[in-house]
């Protein structure tokens, strides 16, 4: 594909859209990974650790193209795709803090008892540690229809 700009023509490449990665594909991938994940997330930056990283994802970029069935991928597919799931990793975490954080506790109102203030933090530590009042109630209830009369 060429394009005229200003009396100068320039080529561009039109990249052609690979598939997508199959679970198969990702479980694979997440082994090699869990193999050199420690240097893969190494926090250092220097021009040997670069380097040493580089190295390291053209390894597992060869282990998974070795492997049958798999679409060949190259090395940046593969970044990519580890950085996407470190993404979505994170995503029900952020979840659970802003279904936290829109709870309106009206600390400065100097009309709330310390027990009512207690009891609201309660709550949410409970929320956080995975206790809920629905949650144990139906549970309860489960179990009461379960018992042999």
């Amino acid at each position: 594909m060429e394009e005229e700009f200003f009396g100068q023509t320039q080529e561009y490449r039109v990249r052609k859209r690979s598939e997508n990665f199959s679970e198969y594909e990702k479980g694979v991938f997440l082994l090699f990974v869990d193999q050199f994940r420690h240097i893969i997330e190494d926090r250092h930056n220097d021009a040997w650790m670069i380097a040493y990283k580089e190295a390291t994802w053209d390894r597992i970029t060869s282990a998974f193209n070795a492997l049958p069935g798999v679409t060949k991928r190259d090395r940046k597919q593969l970044r990519e795709l580890w950085k996407r799931i470190k993404e979505k990793s994170k995503k029900p975490k952020t979840a659970k803090v802003t279904q936290l954080s829109s709870i309106k506790v009206p600390f400065g109102d100097k009309n709330w008892p310390a027990e009512k203030i207690a009891a609201v933090l309660s709550q949410k530590l409970d929320f956080l540690r995975g206790k809920d009042e629905l949650n144990d109630e139906i549970v309860a209830e489960d179990a009461t229809s379960s018992e042999p009369s």
